[in-house]
């Protein structure tokens, strides 16, 4: 058993966020996932940078991180982060859209960019070709949880949730872990001009 098995063991909502725009359980979800893939990894949505600190400590030193963001705000210590040496040699920080596709192949892909349906549909077309057989896809504010129950507002975006229904019910990717808003789905298949 690992730290981020016990995330259980901790208050998970919204008013856990810091830099890391994500509740400790999705964060240590997010974490695990890391962890059980190889290769580069996409990260697709940024904004203050504590989602790319925890993909680089997650990852291993030979793995490349690519995070894409159109206007990101880094925080100040995300940003002393990624000058280390030994991260900055494995990270490249794009300012752009992230629907342009990348040529890197890639062991997981991380989707918490435009949180319309077309705008994760836009994200998944662009990099699904690029996610290696039984790779890893996590999507951020995709599953119905209480994380603002205390203000009585939900906390996920339907439009991730239906896309990620779809991609399920074509076959195309398997659900195998969430917490909190995460959702963690394995490749099985291609895309088809049908799933969305």
């Amino acid at each position: 058993m690992n730290f981020e098995d016990l995330a259980f063991l901790f208050t998970n909502d919204n008013r856990n966020r810091g830099v890391i725009r994500m509740n400790f359980d999705e964060a240590a979800c997010l974490w695990r996932a890391v962890k059980s893939t190889e290769g580069n990894i996409l990260e697709i949505g940024r904004r203050h940078g504590g989602s790319t600190v925890l993909l680089l400590a997650a990852s291993e030193p030979d793995r490349k991180v690519i995070s894409v963001d159109l206007e990101p705000a880094h925080h100040a210590s995300a940003d002393s982060f990624f000058v280390r040496p030994e991260i900055a040699s494995r990270l490249e920080l794009v300012i752009g859209d992230s629907r342009i596709p990348r040529g890197e192949t890639l062991g997981l892909l991380f989707v918490d960019g435009d949180h319309s349906y077309e705008g994760v549909v836009a994200d998944i077309v662009a990099h699904w070709a690029q996610l290696v057989p039984c790779g890893l896809v996590v999507f951020h504010d995709a599953v119905p949880n209480d994380g603002l129950a205390h203000i009585n507002e939900i906390n996920h975006c339907p439009g991730v949730t239906e896309a990620c229904r779809r991609m399920q019910k074509a076959g195309i990717a398997i659900s195998i872990a969430s917490a909190g808003s995460v959702l963690v789905m394995k490749k099985l298949a291609e895309l088809s001009n049908d799933i969305f």
